[in-house]
């Protein structure tokens, strides 16, 4: 789990970091005044939109109490030993 969580903040990081490198180039050229401020907002626009997404998909995809169906299994696992499956295991 840590390792998981340090790779994907890294390769987070690693995105934002493009996206607002990308329009900081882009914006240069028109707006030099407000160049790294848009650089900074439109990667925070694109986290906030991650987070709603995972947080969309958080509410739909978990269980919520008392929702669980229990059903009972239509045959057993494993059967009664007869002379013949106590031979083969």
């Amino acid at each position: 789990m840590n390792t998981t969580r340090q790779v994907g903040g890294a390769i987070g990081l690693a995105a934002l970091a493009t996206v607002a490198g990308s329009v900081t180039a882009h914006t240069a050229v028109h707006q030099p005044h407000v160049t790294l401020t848009a650089g900074y907002r439109s990667a925070f626009t694109v986290s906030s939109a991650i987070v709603a997404a995972t947080t969309l998909l958080v509410l739909l995809l978990t269980r919520r109490p008392g929702t669980r169906t229990t059903t009972a299994p239509t045959r057993p696992a494993f059967g009664p030993r007869t002379p013949r499956t106590s031979q083969i295991g």
